[in-house]
């Protein structure tokens, strides 16, 4: 199951496993949408985790947890209390939201969870978990993601996503008043020919660090651009805001780190 499902990156990493995913929590509601929309035989629960029983949670031989999409002071809490119910075998966690895993490992070391890192995410083994030899070895990445923003570009972009002459100067002045107090921020301006950039889970803060200069002037990137360059194909956009499309799609865990993990885990445990 897949607690905190976001987009459903986690979700197409396992599938792409061959494994099966019977259950998946999202309280947001914009996500959960898009969620049920691409994944439409898994329930998809959108409770708050404190609306949620025991007899609501179904057995699962594995949990993945995904970073929080709501910033609730509760998240950790409630987290650990349904993990304590359901004591997953094998428990993978997203790594990116430093607060929210601050407060779910140290649980997971006191109750004997051993834990191997790799990439964003943590993977915990049950201590009554036999491995077959000793440690899972962390998979194995030989290739360098090589395309180039052509392969994710979208034909006929949003006028919106246009930087007027008025935005653009303003975007130079920003840049030349950091530099001038010691900081080195540059947008990054990409032509169709660009290799594709890694994308922070931050970027909704910024979306003008990268731009697309694709001969018709100076644009954003989409939400749909963006979730194509971190994997998750070209999935429905959220129906809400631009900055909060961008926030859902960089949180998605990559789909493809998530695969690798799956089958090394079908190997060993």
């Amino acid at each position: 199951m897949n607690l905190f499902a976001g987009l459903g990156g986690a979700i197409k990493g396992l599938y792409g496993a061959a494994d099966e995913v019977i259950w998946a929590l999202e309280p947001d509601m914009d996500a959960a949408e898009v969620l049920s929309a691409r994944f439409p035989l898994i329930p998809v629960r959108t409770e708050n985790l404190a609306s949620l029983h025991a007899s609501d949670v179904p057995f699962s031989d594995a949990t993945f947890v995904g970073a929080p999409t709501c910033a609730a002071a509760s998240a950790p809490r409630l987290t650990l209390s349904l993990l304590s119910v359901t004591a997953p075998r094998v428990l993978i966690m997203d790594l990116r939201d430093r607060q929210f895993a601050a407060a779910v490992l140290p649980w997971l070391k006191e109750k004997e969870y051993s834990m191997s890192t790799w990439r964003d995410m943590a993977l915990c083994l049950r201590k009554d978990i036999r491995v077959v030899t000793g440690a899972i070895p962390m998979p194995e990445e030989t290739r360098m993601d090589g395309r180039i923003m052509m392969s994710v570009l979208e034909e006929s972009p949003s006028p919106s996503l246009r930087l007027s002459a008025e935005k653009i100067a303003w975007l130079a002045d920003r840049e030349d008043r950091t530099r001038r107090k010691g900081f080195n921020f540059k947008s990054l301006v990409l032509s169709p020919e660009s290799l594709v950039p890694i994308l922070g889970t931050r970027f909704h803060k910024n979306p003008y660090s990268v731009l697309v200069d694709d001969g018709e002037g100076l644009r954003l990137l989409s939400p749909l651009e963006c979730a194509r360059i971190v994997g998750l194909g070209d999935l429905l956009v959220p129906a809400c805001s631009r900055t909060k499309a961008y926030r859902l799609v960089t949180q998605s865990p990559d789909p493809e780190a998530v695969r690798l993990l799956a089958e090394e885990l079908k190997v060993w445990v």
